[in-house]
């Protein structure tokens, strides 16, 4: 490890967004030179060609740290370096599109939009105000304390990309993950939040033109705002929770809408320019996510099928699909290639009885498998006892559901690019249900597909209706203040941090009462040793290395008999731990494995027989092992 410590900024919410804002104006310069390249035709709006080459130039980005990374140059002093060459090579486009922006500023003053869109737009801009303070408050988000966040600070403290034990979502597709590297290493982790903040309005925009191309821009607008705040009193349906967070939602929802934009331009125009521009965007969500290659074989095949219909033959449709597909792959090569070289599986995680790969057996990978399908959903009804035998007939009655519905629509829809769009929403749904169950924030990046085709049929009444129109702001508003008032952080506690009036130190605190014992950590413990974290607590905070004993989320610590357990411990010297009293964390709910019930046993049995207390905050202990 080195002595490379995450940058901080003292006041984010005046510090974040102009660093911000110059990454995503690079972004925008390097997808311009691109769609140059690709000689893209002018029936498209400055909107989407502006959506468009910002999603390209973010992620071209990726590969910045990426190369660095895998070259083992990983430095802020070598990422300000990368960063200032593209900023020269960016100037010309920056200044095309100054000179762009200019003139559709001037365009926009003469129009006169909807006053319900107008009044939307307002509503709107409150939850993501309340948004944007907290994705520039310190990172407090589940998934990006453990491993969104985590995996870039230890790859900048290792200076290379290299396998993070425990860490295993760290060891495959992590494109987004890779621009998050880019800001901790020379700005802030907040400036790293803030740009999954700028992929949700992204998506926003995309929406918004996609709906516009299909029928109206009352469609667009209607079917982004219900996307982001319009359903957050259903859990986990709505999208605005994830602007505040280190996710990569807003990212795969970006380039999965973008896709479906660029295919419906070439599937009216011809060009070839929006195909090879799709088969990028599906290139950049397999990036992001594995899952995104659904979102690649979909659109090839909608591009096969489209073909087809269009009668351009047998051979130039197999040669478009083709061509679609080589495309898709190429930016997600690089990543491949060091999933096979770090785990010795190109797909790490899946299919481990083909693939054998390090730290995670088939056992391991089943365990896996069935907690996604039938336990990571339905938690809230833990008390109702839901049996297995149960949620299995509640996945297959959603399955059946949705493949009925889905063969309705495509059967009654009568305009083509309708029945495609639907095919490709129904065929994603069907995918994140069979793999994942009725965890639907999993389906949030697709359901603007969903509710543009919804919406359809409603949207003369809406464009012409004032009383449904100010039913809508109505209900915006609604879910705005719902939002408002179970926002985590609170918005004022995220108002504080962003605006510096509440240190850092403070605000976490206050949010976990394990902090304290964080920076005791911190204070004692050498900066190369490693520690033992039991029962999922988050390791971003702490500077030493961490080995998490996450029963169904890493096997490098194996968690099956004692004996294994104790091994594990030695063969990674280990030397402290950090364990929770009782019995820590109520155990999720799960697959009948072994590790799930001897993880924290264990872990405690560890500490009283090898460990000596030093600190003990709250529920939490830290213990140094001796002994070994």
């Amino acid at each position: 490890m080195t002595s490379y410590h995450v940058p901080v900024s003292s006041i984010p919410l005046l510090q974040d967004p102009p660093f911000v804002l110059w990454l995503t104006l690079i972004a925008l310069a390097l997808g311009r030179r691109a769609l140059k390249l690709l000689k893209l035709n002018d029936t498209s709006t400055t909107l989407e060609r502006g959506l468009v080459a910002a999603g390209l130039g973010f992620g071209f980005l990726q590969y910045l740290p990426f190369g660095l990374g895998m070259a083992g140059m990983l430095t802020p002093t070598a990422v300000w370096i990368g960063i200032g060459i593209v900023s020269v090579l960016a100037l010309p486009d920056l200044l095309g599109i100054a000179r762009t922006g200019r003139r559709e500023l001037s365009r926009l003053r003469a129009q006169k939009p909807p006053r319900f869109m107008v009044a939307g737009s307002i509503v709107l801009a409150v939850p993501l105000l309340a948004a944007l303070l907290s994705a520039v408050s310190p990172p407090s988000d589940p998934d990006g304390l453990f491993y969104h966040l985590t995996g870039p600070k230890r790859w900048l403290q290792l200076g290379e990309l290299s396998y993070l034990p425990t860490l295993v979502h760290t060891n495959s597709f992590l494109g987004v993950n890779m621009l998050y590297t880019l800001a901790m290493a020379v700005w802030s982790d907040t400036a790293a939040k803030l740009i999954h903040y700028v992929f949700g309005l992204l998506t926003l925009l995309t929406v918004f033109a996609l709906g516009k191309r299909l029928k109206s821009a009352t469609l667009g607008f209607t079917a982004a705002a219900l996307w982001m705040i319009g359903l957050y009193a259903i859990p986990t349906l709505d999208a605005s929770r994830l602007f505040a967070w280190a996710y990569v939602d807003l990212a795969l929802a970006a380039y999965s809408i973008g896709g479906v934009l660029c295919w419906l331009h070439w599937s009216r125009t011809g060009e070839r320019g929006w195909l090879y521009t799709g088969a990028l965007f599906a290139g950049f969500a397999l990036t992001t996510k594995l899952t995104g290659v659904f979102v690649a074989a979909l659109l090839g095949l909608v591009v096969l099928i489209d073909c087809l219909r269009q009668r351009r033959g047998i051979g130039p449709a197999l040669g478009s699909a083709v061509v679609f597909g080589v495309i898709a792959l190429l930016p997600a090569v690089p990543w491949f290639a060091r999933t096979w070289t770090l785990t010795g599986s190109p797909v790490y995680l899946m299919f481990p009885k083909i693939f054998p790969t390090r730290d995670w057996s088939p056992e391991a990978g089943a365990a896996f498998t069935e907690y996604f399908k039938y336990y990571v959903w339905g938690t809230g009804y833990r008390s109702l006892g839901w049996s297995l035998d149960l949620r299995k007939m509640v996945r297959a009655g959603a399955l059946l559901g949705t493949l009925l519905t889905a063969g309705i629509f495509v059967w009654r829809a009568k305009n083509w690019e309708h029945r495609f769009i639907g095919g490709v929403f129904a065929a994603l749904a069907l995918v994140c249900v069979s793999s994942t169950g009725l965890y639907v924030r999993y389906l949030v990046p697709f359901l603007p597909l969903a509710m543009l085709l919804a919406l359809l049929p409603l949207e003369p009444m809406l464009r012409a209706k004032s009383w449904l129109q100010a039913g809508l702001v109505a209900f915006l508003g609604l879910n705005a203040l719902l939002y408002l008032r179970g926002a985590f952080p609170s918005v004022k506690d995220s108002a504080l941090a962003a605006t510096g009036l509440v240190g850092r130190e403070a605000f976490l605190q206050r949010l976990y009462g394990a902090s304290e014992l964080w920076r005791y950590t911190n204070d004692v413990v050498p900066r190369d040793a490693r520690i033992l974290l039991a029962a999922g607590r988050p390791s971003y905070y702490i500077e030493p290395y961490c080995f998490l004993t996450e029963a169904l989320y890493q096997e490098r610590i194996r968690l099956n008999t004692w004996e294994n357990f104790l091994a594990d411990v030695r063969r990674d010297n280990l030397k402290y731990a950090i364990v929770a009293d009782g019995t820590g964390p109520t155990a999720p709910i799960g697959p009948d494995y072994a590790p799930l019930v001897n993880e924290m046993p264990f872990a405690h049995r560890l500490v009283a027989e090898k460990g000596r207390l030093l600190k003990k905050i709250g529920p939490d202990s830290l213990y140094e092992l001796e002994s070994l």
